[in-house]
């Protein structure tokens, strides 16, 4: 009967001492893009994709910090991170001269910008990049900054820039002619265009019509980028840095990013 007793109490103390370390963790709101399939986006009102796989485990690692993700457009996510209003976002290409107010993690994920276009003839005429696509139009994502060797032909006139918000509604830009070309990762553009023709939006006639990939023109990463900003605001920031960025490192030392984004990828194909 004692013992029982004793083991009561036990259970009780052990669950009120476990209650208050979890309290004790400093809470963060962290955002995330809500419109790049199938890296980061939004689901039935949720934070989803590969990139969220990783950082919710990453995160569940944390000893000091708790973390809630919340998905919102890119550029207004950017914007209130670089007011520093908020603590940080994921996941931005590491971009010094366009975001000088940005600071960022360890690197979580490798991903490929990849040009893709309507199948013409005189796409397919094109070998060297930037030189034999003068007068083409090109289209991006809102709020995504290129690499150098995308930007110098566009400012140099060579080729014509626009956005829209997100992967679907830039591929729907190519397929009503509005745009010749579209920039960003090859995973998630196949992935949307998988989508896009099983759900019957996606059906060139013509083979001519069709979109397809060519050719890869930079290797990106993926970070968590945080405010120079908001060091006063968030005075734990290089504390979370630095903790998140030795699991992180373990995460990739072992095997486990690769494996999570690889089983993200299977999930979808089997579902198309």
């Amino acid at each position: 009967m004692y013992k029982k007793f004793f083991y009561t109490i036990f259970l009780v103390l052990f669950v009120i001492a476990k209650n208050q370390v979890a309290s004790a963790k400093e809470k963060i709101l962290i955002y995330a893009d809500d419109g790049y399939q199938p890296y980061s986006y939004i689901d039935n009102g949720n934070p989803a994709g590969i990139y969220y796989n990783i950082l919710k485990e990453a995160f569940s690692k944390l000893k000091d910090f708790e973390v809630k993700i919340e998905a919102v457009p890119w550029k207004r996510g950017l914007a209130e991170v670089e007011s520093g209003n908020i603590f940080a976002i994921y996941p931005p290409y590491y971009r010094p001269k366009e975001r000088a107010w940005m600071e960022y993690s360890e690197k979580i994920l490798d991903e490929k910008y990849t040009l893709f276009c309507r199948a013409t003839k005189s796409i397919f005429a094109k070998k060297n990049w930037p030189e034999d696509y003068k007068g083409i139009s090109v289209t991006k994502n809102s709020g995504f900054a290129l690499p150098k060797n995308i930007m110098d032909p566009v400012e140099k006139g060579i080729i014509t820039l626009s956005e829209t918000k997100n992967t679907q509604q830039n591929l729907r830009k190519l397929i009503a002619h509005h745009a010749d070309c579209y920039v960003n990762d090859d995973i998630a553009i196949e992935i949307e265009l998988a989508k896009m023709k099983k759900a019957g939006e996606y059906k060139p006639e013509m083979p001519e019509e069709k979109i397809i990939k060519i050719l890869d023109l930079s290797q990106e990463t993926g970070f968590i980028g945080f405010s120079k900003k908001s060091q006063s605001k968030f005075p734990y920031k290089s504390k979370f840095i630095k903790e998140f960025n030795n699991i992180i490192l373990d995460m990739k030392k072992n095997g486990r990013v690769e494996k999570i984004k690889q089983n993200y990828i299977n999930k979808i194909k089997l579902k198309l």
